[in-house]
């Protein structure tokens, strides 16, 4: 799996549509709950986080000419060995 820094700045607090969050108005005040000023959408701040992050790393990993910055994960198999890597990426170790 490949490996990229992706900043983190923001994440919880950028909707979908790229307009900015608010704490959602809710009988019991919750610090959780973001709502959208421009669309309405309402969610986990960690679940917008999550998203947002997720899509930053793809659009990183399909732009032509991008490499990994931190070459890639290996995977362990069930008896904590390191998975085998197919040729292609095992030059960047």
């Amino acid at each position: 799996m490949p490996l990229f820094s992706v900043n983190s700045y923001m994440n919880s607090k950028t909707c979908r549509c790229g307009d900015k969050m608010v704490f959602a108005k809710t009988e019991k005040k919750n610090y959780h709950l973001m709502t959208c000023r421009r669309c309405g959408f309402t969610d986990d701040g960690d679940h917008i986080a999550v998203h947002n992050i997720a899509s930053k790393f793809n659009e990183r990993l399909t732009a032509p000419g991008e490499r990994p910055l931190l070459g890639y994960a290996r995977a362990t198999n069930p008896q904590g060995k390191p998975s085998p890597l197919p040729e292609a990426k095992r030059r960047l170790d």
